[in-house]
């Protein structure tokens, strides 16, 4: 899938929707692939580091740009302005912010021509993409904004050497690059020492190219061919216009070659081997043709994840919390799939990492197979008696749990082989047999998978390791019990076991299990675990639901272990586990206990799990406003208070440490549970659901849906509207940018009739012989749709309104189907100065405003603000704000906002 994203200058203007779209001061992105490595432009600074092996520089406690920075980089800008030459070499700007999978930076003006750098890793999501997200190279996308009254000469260059300051190799091959023609610096090697790359191109037919040492670069914009290590494009920019120079690094190396032992014998190559086989310069040669194919991609995810009316901390917060997904992912070339727990020097760690996996099932499930593939190889054997299914900690048994070494002497980056089902866990627990929760975790990334792809063969093929995995967690049950009771789990820390947890968790692996099978046909399977989940549910309620103290501390550090199979259920779309004055109780229990506290404090012992588990249990039991507020305090701690590390979250309560924990994309839950939105593409069925915090007014807008198959938007509203039948109570739109197949829809039932009226819309027609049922009570209850035959959703989508009581017939009459938001903004000239006039339309009548932001987010005033009718208008702009504020020369983000939602331009502010 491609993410559909509007043509602007910069994509800066992309992210645009919000007052703080981005978070500064990160020292950037990580930019590159899974399983690769990755580069870091620091834009305050001017550095690049790279760290082209796993694990990354956390894994040594500390920054990318402390032993791992290029001794020589940069951007370098030159501009002839009728013979008046003006250079910026190695520019930099606090003009900066991060969102993975992109990192901008606006500099200042250099002879009149403003330079906006958007750098980028190669992510796209989308089943199709599993070559270009796990390449290893990085882009950087540099747009130059000509605001003089005559053409300009404007030249960029990229600097790049491949030794560090501390005198490392970076990228392999040679340590000095040499020039490949005229755009292209070759770090030569070969399949031992590997090779790096770096090319430039420009979007203007007409540009030239350098490449080589900086030479007379500051006065002609020309390099100097041979020996060096920079690239540039030079190009002629009309008066007023723009030109993007676009520059791509690539690196080609192997993981280890000599193996420390026999117990891990053989060389270890990286998953992007078998996509370039020859070396970095095919993987440039890659990027530069794919390159506007790459930018939409990274960029889109920024855009439609930004695009939504979630609060702006919010959405930075999903996207920021995405670094497990460059920094921790382990990809060997014979599709050995894991992820680095961080903090500690463990490979696998499935308790965690799964609570992750969400985001990498729903955009790469090729990847999701291999890894659910090395777990199934590496369980436990037949021959190993009673421990038949049991899934391992992780895959590198650690001998130490410190930061390890960033090269080949370390055996704890060496994963084991396929199929080593005996080999000991992590120094701490070497023998985690004991850990339910292992298991439960293996299931739901089956389950998870079997959403996302409906690939059936795949699950086929995997089917005797669930069923194995699940009876073993039968198995460990103490006789006459249904539930794991004496199980550890990942709350391994000291004297602060959480045994409720694992039992939780096992409810809802063997309802997943009964999915399954049904799925499969396998009707003596899904009997069983519908047996044995109904059996244990009954037995967790009297052991655990039913006591005053469910979720309450006690002596406990993790009592949010307690409802974590509630939330787990609910994201899954499973009937609640647990009875609703029990969970209503623990939940008091837990906010209790926390609310009071403050700072780091209420996050809990480990800060991921509290929000997923307690924040996803508040979640469900209609309780948004407080499950966003504990989201909150952990932006505030982790985000607003430290953004220097947002890239290198601890585990535990430190905020200002270098180490990169796996857990954190598990922040993308919470919008599938706010949304209520799951995707099920092997029974072809939608779920919506939503739980809105109060401050979004009952409406959700632009909310992304992840989806392998192609991302999709839903727009939904629940404020009540009075018809001539009734009062219509939830209007839904649901887009997909590719066709997702839908026979069924599971609604969120807000009515208090028997038989609420439901339309459907589809390719501008009521969809006919749509069956319904009331279903589940309290914070479950549902409306399940079944529709007579599939329909395929795509761009012109499906709307969906519920009523209390008939449909209305003048709802019947009006043409519903989904339709784009109809509105735009234009400026004359592309600048904006006093005098200029701002075009504008809206497609609804209702409150208007026009706003000014820097590129960094903050707000700059409001120019505009009030209601108007639906149509075109103008406004005449005189240079100020509406209080009266000047405003000073400078690029800026205009932005448009209406009921419909908000579109932005990108302008160049001229006094």
């Amino acid at each position: 899938m491609v993410l559909r994203v509007v043509n602007m200058l910069c994509i800066v203007a992309l992210f645009s929707s919000s007052n703080i779209w981005a978070l500064a001061n990160t020292k950037g992105s990580p930019l590159g692939g899974m399983g690769t490595g990755y580069l870091k432009f620091d834009a305050t600074t001017g550095q690049i580091a790279a760290v082209t092996k796993v694990m990354p520089a956390a894994s040594e406690g500390m920054s990318e740009f402390a032993n791992h920075t290029s001794s020589s980089c940069g951007l370098h800008f030159f501009v002839n302005n009728g013979g008046t030459v003006a250079s910026q070499p190695k520019a930099t700007t606090l003009n900066e912010s991060a969102v993975i999978p992109v990192y901008a930076a606006t500099f200042a003006p250099v002879g009149g021509v403003t330079f906006i750098d958007t750098s980028y890793g190669p992510i796209i999501s989308g089943a199709a993409y599993d070559k270009i997200t796990h390449s290893p190279m990085a882009f950087f996308d540099v747009t130059a904004i000509n605001a003089n009254a005559t053409d300009c000469e404007v030249a960029v260059a990229l600097e790049f050497s491949n030794i560090s300051t501390q005198g490392k190799n970076l990228l392999g091959g040679a340590d000095v690059g040499a020039s490949d023609g005229e755009n292209a610096i070759s770090w030569a090697g070969d399949q031992t020492i590997g090779s790096g790359y770096m090319m430039a191109g420009c979007e203007t037919n007409t540009a030239t190219f350098s490449s080589g040492a900086m030479g007379t670069f500051t006065t002609t914009g020309t390099l100097t061919a041979g020996a060096g290590n920079i690239v540039s494009a030079k190009c002629v920019i009309p008066a007023g216009s723009s030109t993007r120079f676009r520059f791509v690094i690539s690196w080609w190396n192997r993981w280890i070659l000599t193996p420390p032992n026999t117990v891990k014998p053989g060389e270890e190559d990286h998953w992007y081997h078998n996509y370039y086989p020859t070396g970095a310069k095919e993987v440039a040669t890659f990027g530069m043709e794919n390159y506007e194919l790459i930018r939409a991609g990274a960029t889109g995810i920024v855009k439609r994840t930004m695009a939504s009316n979630f609060p702006e901390w919010y959405k930075e917060r999903l996207l920021n919390n995405l670094y497990p997904l460059i920094h921790n992912s382990v990809s060997a070339k014979d599709g050995r799939t894991g992820y680095w727990e961080g903090q500690y020097a463990i490979i696998g760690t499935i308790d965690q990492n799964e609570h992750a996996g969400l985001w990498y099932v729903f955009n790469w499930p090729q990847n999701q197979w291999r890894e659910l593939q090395f777990w199934a190889r590496s369980s436990h054997k037949a021959d190993e008696g009673n421990l038949l299914g049991q899934i391992h900690h992780d895959f590198n048994g650690t001998t130490s749990l410190s930061t390890w070494a960033y090269d080949n002497s370390d055996i704890n980056r060496f994963l084991y082989p396929w199929d080593n089902s005996t080999h000991d866990d992590y120094s701490y627990s070497p023998n985690t047999t004991d850990w339910m929760d292992l298991n439960c975790m293996f299931i739901f990334k089956a389950y998870e998978l079997m959403l996302a792809t409906g690939d059936r063969d795949s699950l086929t093929i995997y089917w005797p390791y669930i069923k194995n995995t699940a009876n073993r967690i039968i198995v460990y049950c103490t006789p006459g019990t249904k539930l794991p009771h004496q199980s550890l789990s990942s709350y391994d820390s000291p004297n602060s076991q959480n045994y409720t947890y694992p039992s939780a968790l096992s409810l809802s692996a063997w309802y997943a299990v009964a999915e399954m099978a049904k799925w499969l046909g396998e009707t003596e399977t899904e009997d069983k675990y519908r047996e044995q989940y109904t059996a244990a549910r009954e037995e967790f309620a009297t052991t655990y639901a039913a006591q005053n103290d469910f979720g309450n501390a006690g002596d406990q550090n993790h009592p949010e272990g307690d409802v974590a199979g509630y939330s787990w259920a609910r994201y899954f779309g499973f009937p609640a586990n647990i009875d609703s004055m029990f969970i209503v109780r623990g939940c008091s229990n837990l906010w209790n206990k926390y609310s009071g506290l403050t700072n780091q404090a209420r996050l809990g012992l480990w800060h991921f799990y509290q929000f997923d588990h307690f924040g996803g249990a508040l979640t469900a039991i209609a309780e948004p406003d407080k499950a966003l507020e504990v989201h909150q305090w952990d932006y505030e701690y982790f985000h607003a208070a430290s953004p220097a590390f947002v890239h290198w979250q601890d585990l535990w309560d430190a905020n200002n440490v270098y180490r990169s924990y796996g857990t954190a994309p598990t922040v993308w839950r919470s919008l599938f549970q706010f949304s209520g939105m799951l995707v099920d593409n092997a029974n072809n069925r939608l779920w919506c659901r939503p739980q809105i915090p109060t401050s979004m007014n009952k409406t959700l807008i632009n909310v992304p849906i992840v989806n392998p198959i192609g991302w999709g938007t839903l727009n939904y509203n629940e404020n009540p509207v009075a018809t001539s039948a009734g009062t219509r109570v939830q209007s839904i739109a649901i887009q997909f940018d590719s066709s997702v197949t839908v026979k069924e829809l599971v609604l969120k039932n807000n009515t208090t009739v028997a038989d609420p009226g439901i339309l459907i819309w589809h390719n501008n027609a009521v969809v006919e012989g749509a069956t319904s049922v009331l279903e589940g009570s309290g914070f479950e209850k549902n409306i399940r749709i079944t529709l007579a035959a599939p329909i395929q959703v795509g761009p012109d989508g499906l709307n969906v309104k519920v009523y209390e009581g008939a449909v209305p017939a003048e709802d019947l009459s009006v043409h519903h189907t989904a339709r784009k938001v109809g509105y735009a903004l234009s400026l004359t000239g592309g600048q904006l100065e006093s005098g200029r006039t701002i075009s504008f339309s809206v497609p609804v009548t209702g409150k208007v405003t026009l706003d000014l932001f820097q590129v960094n987010g903050a707000k700059i005033g409001t120019l505009a603000n009030g209601s108007l009718s639906a149509g075109s208008h103008t406004i005449l702009w005189k240079g100020i704000t509406a209080h009266g504020s000047k405003v000073p020369t400078n690029m800026a983000i205009l932005r448009l906002t209406c009921s419909s939602g908000s579109i932005a331009k990108t302008v160049y502010i001229k006094k």
